[in-house]
């Protein structure tokens, strides 16, 4: 995902959980944060555990890295299992291992 808040990404920046030069073919230049890092992980988790009223997600942007999906999920999992709620996301792209998380993709988006 791209990160669009100036406060949020300078302190993704901060803590080196950016990809380089946001992933591939330099888009977005150093905008796209770096979920198989635990700790990024973590500060997500942080940043998104105020919001209850969140019933799923729609993941859109993750191709930056080929596991970044992966890692999207894992945070977003983390904070739902904390919320004692169900799990649930919709990606538009697909990572091996999303299945055990609860993740579906979609086969097209018109």
């Amino acid at each position: 995902p791209t990160i669009g808040s100036a406060e949020h990404l300078a302190e993704l920046v901060k803590y080196a959980w950016v990809l380089p030069n946001g992933g591939t073919g330099n888009y977005p230049a150093n905008r796209s944060m770096n979920f198989l890092d635990a700790d990024a992980r973590g500060w997500y988790f942080q940043l998104e555990n105020t919001s209850k009223v969140m019933s799923f997600w729609w993941n859109v942007g993750g191709d930056t890295n080929y596991y970044t999906y992966l890692g999207w999920n894992m945070a977003e999992r983390r904070v739902f299992t904390h919320l004692q709620k169900r799990f649930m996301s919709m990606n538009d792209g697909w990572t091996p291992g999303m299945a055990v998380l609860g993740a579906v993709a979609l086969t097209g988006d018109t």
